[in-house]
């Protein structure tokens, strides 16, 4: 297997370097997961060289806020040094790591000879082609509110015409070597109805490129919930000889090789049994899953003995040290020179490299069963159902959060961090077990329970759809697990979970959530959970079910609607073999009551469910991206069979087909028959996994789709498909979204404003003589451009916070940019202040300016032109307070001075917007050594350095904002 896809950094974070020590993290991670060879393949657009070349290309760009948006990104982006970032991956080569040096180049329309140009210099092995934007619109960035918006813009087949044809265009080119993630359009999971027409084009522009085209399982980590490509334009792939590569797209250590097993399995099902790898730009074939790292089957002289183009044997050969000597730059290309903030830390270091003798796993795995019965419409390659979804480790997990006094005192160990006053319990007394209201399922079982990392994962996604159960068999519902270590010498259960039907009056008025249990209370529980069958019976509660008395008829006139007795019944939950814990379903008892058809079609589909998951098939990996507007039983429930036939439909079903259309009796029919979109029911019959879309069957209806597929020993017998009208829900969406791009457009006019006003007070100032006047405008132009840089975040991220870092880079910036003096001056930031309210930012921004401003002019006045001095800016929020410290290694302040006297304006602006405006406190004083200052910011992780060579006594100021009361 191959990872030929890993970037350095996330998106939005500034690059810190490459180091040999991360890369060689990134391959012990691949090895644990069986892949043998990693391409690191960070965006071209991180680098300053392609800033050089390719900055401003946005600036036909029609939409002013597109254009902004873009300007904004790429600005925070192009950053990194390409020269760097070849010769780490280089040297990793060098020193036999499985890596290869790839590039992601993103398609540029009319630039692409230039790229060409430019990476020609480089001794890459492998390029990747992608499409991320169209235009300027960066349609996968769906965490950022402009793009996001651009969704509602356009229909759905335009956007998929639009990005198709870039695709073409990019592959017509042949600038790379592999079509990185194909089917990217589909990352939001809006589709045409029926997208053929634009597989067929994808897998027609991939053959005639020649290029290879990657199958990637990034996919699963966004909101589509499924790998690239599709199934279908797999199947077109593998048809038409189009040659693969396999990748995670992990932008961190913790993603790389995700899933590789997954695809795999995938691939090998699909008919695929070779992969492609590239050294040098030049394709090479290897069997699926024989790469066991350096240069893989065939390779000479031993681990990385490529090393790049022109090697000759020994690792790394000579491309390492040859390589710019070579290399011919088509374009003036130059770095810029302003000074970092500090040295990076590695994080994730890996001491030494690992060793890679142990065999990498066969790719080839037997697949799932398949239905043999094809799909209608058409069968494809389903995907896999992805094996082990979760990363080891104990996963903390929400459910509800309420908890009653257990039955029997369990023992529990204080955390080590904690005192024992909060360890448990009366400070000095008996610890009565009893758990903080605040305490998660998650917390719950790690302390109570031996469930490891992927027991809880599953239980994690259990929480989070066991309401259908509940809604289905008209029960309250309970999850207990095997306590241990109790102190007591009994067996006993602890309760990590409860839900309460939507469809009928609860049993239990308690919430027993953290309780721990009798095992022998619970004879039932025991049974399921011992022999891995559903077991049930009648008997009555344990005290502990019933917290509260129920009222009496004496009280109420009524009958008590708590029973003394109750159905009981324990459905094992299986994963990974074995029985982990059991959900508990407490009904009331009936006597002689005819139950409709509703009733017994929902106990007939929770029959099914409660049997998927003795047998570990549900919930589904897949289930758990459902977010909180997932649909109900209650909303409306159909139920087809395994051809996709409509059995059932409920009322509430049926008035939300009413509401799109449909006015004949479903029953008996395909919802594509009634006209009605049945994507979600198709994919989730072939693949065998659930399935969660938006329909919209008319322009005003909207109606979330929610498909789980019913299996019977691993056969799809069935899907049961939930719906719910979100039609009001989407037309506040569509509201916030035009109400966010106002208010975005708002602030972009502002900071136009007030940049305008800027520019006509440096003209003013550029028209007088030298003297005061000129100073006066230039700070006042100053003191403008830092509120407007307040503006320009706003209109990027609207809302009552900021995240002041992306403030205090553009005022460092500002500061670094008015240096005029010989000598040179180096400005460090350490920490963050987080999200700051947005009535603090702008002052605060003010005074940090002219804070900055200060140091730079005045507190080098003193020193040589051949030294160089240093200001530090440290930043921390502690328990509702912001602290802000400026320091410099200067010539300090004059005798006597006090900033509470201080004649100078800019000063004076920076006490009164202090004290006055933000209600904290300043201090500005020029202590007797300022080492002693800059090194108890360094230990303190404010600053990186002490102080620089002739350094004066210095100036440091602090700074205390309160925000807790905002």
């Amino acid at each position: 297997m191959l990872d030929y896809h890993l970037h350095l950094w996330p998106h939005g974070q500034r690059d810190t370097g490459p180091t040999v020590d991360a890369i060689a993290a990134y391959c012990a991670r691949a090895n644990a997961a069986g892949v043998g060879e990693i391409a690191i393949t960070e965006h071209l657009f991180r680098f300053a060289q392609a800033d050089a070349l390719l900055g401003g290309w946005w600036a036909d760009e029609p939409d002013p806020v597109l254009r902004e948006s873009m300007a904004a990104y790429w600005a925070e982006h192009a950053r990194a040094d390409l020269d760097a970032y070849v010769d780490c991956v280089l040297e990793c080569k060098a020193e036999g790591l499985p890596v290869v040096l790839g590039l992601e180049v993103d398609y540029y329309p009319g630039r692409m000879d230039q790229v060409a140009a430019l990476v020609a210099g480089y001794p890459f092995d492998v390029l990747l082609g992608s499409v991320h934007w169209l235009g300027t619109w960066r349609f996968d960035d769906l965490d950022d509110v402009v793009s996001a918006a651009g969704w509602s813009a356009s229909p759905v087949e335009e956007v998929w015409d639009a990005y198709t044809g870039a695709v073409e265009e990019l592959a017509a080119t042949r600038t790379c070597d592999v079509l990185a993630h194909l089917d990217l359009v589909k990352v939001t999971g809006r589709r045409p109805a029926v997208p053929d027409e634009w597989w067929d084009r994808m897998a027609e522009a991939a053959a005639s490129s020649g290029m290879a085209v990657e199958v990637s399982s990034a996919g699963w980590r966004k909101p589509v919930g499924q790998a690239y490509p599709d199934p279908s334009l797999l199947e077109r792939l593998v048809r038409a000889g189009v040659p693969l590569t396999t990748a995670s797209d992990a932008h961190g250590v913790a993603d790389v090789a995700d899933r590789a097993a997954d695809i795999a399995r995938w691939l090998a099902g699909a008919g695929v049994t070779h992969l492609q790898a590239f050294r040098a730009r030049r394709p090479r074939a290897v069997v699926l899953g024989s790469i066991t790292g350096g240069d893989g089957p065939g390779a000479s002289g031993g681990p990385g003995a490529s090393g790049g183009p022109g090697a000759s044997g020994g690792p790394g050969g000579t491309a390492h040290a040859s390589w710019r000597a070579t290399r011919q730059v088509p374009v003036a290309v130059t770095t810029a020179s302003r000074p970092r903030q500090s040295e990076p830390v590695r994080s994730g270091a890996v001491a030494s490299e690992p060793v890679w003798s142990e065999p990498v796993r066969s790719g080839a795995v037997a697949s799932e069963p398949v239905r043999s019965e094809p799909v209608r419409s058409g069968a494809v390659p389903s995907e896999p159902v992805p094996s082990d979804p979760v990363r080891s480790g104990a996963v903390p997990f929400e459910g509800h959060g309420g908890v009653m006094p257990p039955a029997i005192p369990a023992k529990r160990a204080p955390r080590a961090d904690s005192s024992p006053e909060t360890a448990g319990g009366d400070p000095g007394g008996p610890d009565d077990g009893r758990p903080s209201a605040l305490m998660t399922p998650g917390a719950l079982a790690a302390r109570h329970t031996t469930l490891d990392g992927d027991a809880l994962a599953h239980l994690q996604r259990l929480l989070g759809t066991w309401g259908v159960l509940a809604d289905l068999s008209f029960s309250d519902m309970v999850l207990m697990a095997p306590a241990v270590d109790i102190g007591q010498g009994d067996e006993a259960l602890v309760v990590l979970g409860q839900m309460r039907p939507t469809t009928t009056a609860t049993t239990l008025p308690g919430d027993l959530v953290g309780s721990i249990m009798r095992a022998a209370d619970w004879p039932v529980v025991t049974e399921a959970l011992a022999e891995c069958e559903i077991r049930s019976g009648v008997g009555p509660l344990p005290p502990v079910a019933l917290p509260v008395p129920p009222p009496g008829p004496a009280e109420t006139g009524e009958i008590p609607a708590v029973p003394s007795e109750a159905r009981i019944e324990a459905v094992p939950v299986a994963a990974g073999g074995r029985s982990i814990a059991a959900i508990v379903r407490i009904a009331p008892l009936e006597h002689g009551r005819r139950s409709g058809r509703l009733e017994r079609v929902y106990r007939g589909l929770y029959d099914r469910l409660a049997a998927m998951v003795a047998e570990g098939r549900f919930p589904s990996p897949g289930e758990d991206a459902l977010g909180e507007d997932a649909p109900r039983v209650g909303d409306g429930l159909v139920l087809v069979d395994a051809e996709g036939r409509i059995v059932y439909s409920s009322p509430n079903a049926m008035s939300a087909l009413h509401r799109m259309g449909v006015m004949s009796v479903p029953e008996g029919h395909w919802l594509g028959d009634l006209g009605v979109d049945d994507t979600a029911v198709d994919r989730a019959l072939a693949t065998g996994r659930p399935v969660i879309e938006e329909v919209e069957r008319r322009p005003d209806v909207i109606v979330l789709v929610h498909c789980t597929p019913l299996l019977a020993e691993g056969e799809v017998t069935g899907a049961m498909v939930l719906m719910r009208d979100v039609t009001d829900l989407r037309r506040l969406d569509r509201l916030l979204l035009s109400k966010d791009a106002a208010i975005r457009e708002v602030h972009h006019r502002v900071k136009n404003n007030l940049q305008t006003i800027s520019s006509l007070l440096s003209l003013q100032a550029r028209r007088l003589e030298a003297g005061a006047g000129r100073e006066a405008l230039r700070e006042a132009e100053r003191r403008v451009r830092s509120i407007a840089v307040v503006h320009e975040v706003l209109s990027r991220e609207p809302g009552e916070e900021i995240p002041f870092h992306e403030i205090v880079d553009s005022l460092v910036r500002m500061a670094e940019d008015s240096v005029v003096a010989g000598h040179p001056v180096t400005i460090r930031v350490a920490g963050d202040l987080g999200a700051v309210p947005a009535d603090v930012a702008t002052p605060l921004a003010v005074v940090l300016a002219e804070l900055l401003q200060n140091a730079v002019e005045h507190a080098f006045t003193m020193v040589a032109d051949t030294v160089g001095g240093q200001v530090a800016v440290g930043l921390a929020e502690d328990g509702g307070v912001l602290h802000v410290e400026v320091v410099d290694d200067g010539c300090g302040l004059p005798k006597g001075f006090a900033i509470e006297h201080t004649t100078s304006l800019g000063l004076s602006i920076v006490r009164d917007l202090v004290t006055s405006q933000l209600g904290g406190t300043i201090t500005m004083v020029s202590p007797a050594g300022i080492s002693s200052v800059m090194a108890s910011l360094e230990e303190a992780g404010l600053a990186s350095a002490g102080p620089s060579e002739g350094s004066g006594p210095g100036t440091l100021v602090k700074i205390e904002v309160p925000i807790h009361q905002r």
